[in-house]
């Protein structure tokens, strides 16, 4: 594949006719060795993946022997990935997670919110039930680093900060994937309240066809990257859940797109088979339009036909009588 950079992708939202709202994505292709396949925009965009890079910080578990030691299910590996809606699978999941290792729903240091699952949420609100830090979308990948923290025998208090030994692993891991240096600035603060580098898209890319593909990764993560893989691949409903965009992606495709969303915009995406990593970013932050984005460029690359694009990601905007209105229209310079 020949190396271009283009204009940024426009999504455009259309109501009768007119241009209502325009959205720009940067978007990068990126090969193992480093190099661009295709650009979009500005590939040294300076970016917080923010949850697009899961995948990545659940290697600093997965590689640590704690999957063996406490023998972790491949649905609480999915569940580390998790960008949850805060489901009863998603919720109980990490409960008993949390409950196998001796911990507590209460050593969850990610805050709560109500469920993005709007039944579920409904649900708690007519039992009269009130949201806690296993209804947080980020639990998962909080008992994740509780269980990290525990591997590598270090006091789980205060998992959250940037220079306790958790965070400092997943710093390594995602520095070593992504060809990075993070050293130079400070870490800005996830929404979960663990540190959040910002990289340029391009280093972003470069992690996540390194861990699809495990082409070009550190030795110590392959095996990791595998596992990851597969238990996303296996349980697609518990990385996201009903409705959302990374689950209908991952459950058509089984393993031959691998993909993880991230808050304001942002989204990734590894190809296998096509040895291509890609990252994108929608600079409003968008997530509309970054998941229309993202299954153009699905499209782009062969993988799926229009009738196919359409349930990933639908096209046509009805209103509250589910009536057509407008339509969602990306075009790819």
């Amino acid at each position: 594949m020949k190396t271009s950079f283009r204009d940024p992708i426009s999504v455009d939202i259309k109501r009768g006719g007119l241009v209502e709202s325009r959205h720009q994505i940067s978007a990068v292709l990126m090969h193992p060795d480093g190099t661009i396949g295709e650009c979009w925009g500005d590939p040294k965009m300076l970016v917080f993946p923010r949850s697009a890079v899961k995948p990545l910080q659940a290697m600093a578990l997965v590689s640590s022997g704690a999957v063996e030691k406490f023998n972790l299910s491949s649905q609480e590996i999915a569940l580390a990935c998790a960008s949850h809606g805060g489901e009863r699978m998603h919720v109980e999941g990490v409960r008993n997670w949390l409950s196998k290792v001796g911990l507590q729903t209460t050593d969850l240091e990610c805050g709560s919110h109500w469920p993005s699952h709007q039944e579920s949420a409904q649900r708690m609100i007519a039992d009269g039930v009130f949201h806690q830090a296993e209804h947080n979308n980020c639990s998962g990948k909080h008992a994740g680093f509780l269980t990290l923290a525990l591997q590598l025998g270090h006091p789980h208090r205060n998992y959250i900060q940037s220079d306790h030994p958790v965070q400092l692993r997943v710093k390594e891991v995602l520095e070593k994937s992504c060809d990075v240096e993070l050293t130079k600035n400070e870490p800005a603060i996830d929404g979960c309240s663990v540190p959040t580098w910002a990289m340029p898209l391009e280093n972003i890319a470069i992690g996540i066809v390194r861990w699809g593909t495990g082409s070009k990764l550190d030795p110590e993560f392959c095996e990791a990257s595998e596992i990851i893989s597969k238990a996303m691949v296996l349980h697609p409903h518990l990385v996201a859940g009903q409705g959302r965009c990374c689950t209908r992606v991952l459950s058509h495709f089984k393993g031959k797109v691998l993909v993880k969303t991230g808050a304001e915009g942002v989204y990734c995406a590894a190809f296998p088979e096509l040895g291509l990593g890609m990252a994108l970013k929608c600079h409003d932050g968008q997530k509309r339009a970054s998941e229309a984005g993202l299954v153009a460029l699905i499209q782009k690359l062969d993988l799926v036909d229009d009738q196919q694009a359409e349930i990933l990601s639908p096209s046509k905007i009805k209103n509250h009588n589910q009536i057509s209105v407008g339509e969602i229209k990306v075009r790819i310079p």
